[in-house]
């Protein structure tokens, strides 16, 4: 009894020394889908969204690369990530997403293609910018997006963030919708002061608003808020209508 206990103890240290010894391995997994939010021209900062799901439990994302072909007007994405073979591993499929940063593209329409099977994931039109800035309005700061539902087929975006200033004021937020991606322009404008007849007061001016999203079909939407200076919210958010109210994000 005692030299059994002995070597089951003895199996137990190989086995967790086995096990913390693992080293990950970086391998490339296919992408399913795209996520393209439209209305980038050639200085904005392109973004967009991917998903895919992990044949196990064991995987942990990682980067996602990106070879863009300008003279082919195609852009390859390569998804990696790690992988153990020493852990216990559950055969389940695990749903990942990731925001691209593709960066400043040329005017024209560019074909997605997964890097694993050479799959087309979709395609991304980049127009011509026409003012020399980033961006066509001012944006709001906006620091957090989440999208919330009512449980009675209702939902709406919540935008947060906070003014440098009491000059800027709210023009419009705007909401586009190209199928399962939701892009949100909130327009600013700040207000003009000549000879002093405005003072425009440098302090931390707190916003939360919130406006109704025309969405009808539940499940995995890839949402795009555009911010000041060229920056963007990027984030999936899942749209349920079974639940009172969900988290938000």
């Amino acid at each position: 009894m005692i030299r059994n206990s002995i070597f089951l103890l003895l199996a137990c240290v190989i086995s967790v020394s086995t096990w913390a010894s693992d080293e990950p391995k970086l391998v490339s997994v296919g992408i399913a889908k795209s996520f393209v939010p439209v209305g980038f021209d050639d200085n904005d900062r392109v973004q967009i969204g991917i998903e895919g799901a992990f044949a196990d439990t064991c995987f942990t994302i990682s980067a996602t690369g990106t070879t863009v072909n300008e003279e082919a007007k195609t852009i390859t994405l390569l998804q990696s990530a790690y992988h153990r073979t020493g852990l216990l591993c559950s055969q389940l499929p695990i749903p990942f997403h990731q925001t691209v940063n593709v960066g400043v593209l040329t005017a024209g329409t560019y074909t997605l293609k997964d890097g694993v099977s050479g799959r087309t994931l979709g395609e991304l039109p980049v127009v011509r910018a026409v003012r020399p800035g980033p961006d066509d309005y001012i944006y709001a700061p906006v620091r957090d997006a989440s999208v919330q539902t009512d449980g009675f087929g209702g939902a709406k975006l919540v935008l947060e963030g906070s003014f440098p200033n009491t000059c800027f004021f709210w023009r419009d937020i705007q909401v586009r919708y190209y199928g399962n991606v939701i892009v949100a322009l909130p327009i600013v404008d700040i207000r003009r002061c000549e000879n002093d007849r405005c003072i425009c007061k440098t302090e931390d001016v707190p916003f939360e608003k919130e406006v109704t999203l025309n969405v009808s079909q539940p499940g995995s939407h890839f949402l795009h808020v555009r911010s000041i200076n060229g920056q963007a919210i990027n984030k999936m958010v899942k749209v349920r209508f079974d639940d009172p109210i969900d988290p938000r994000g």
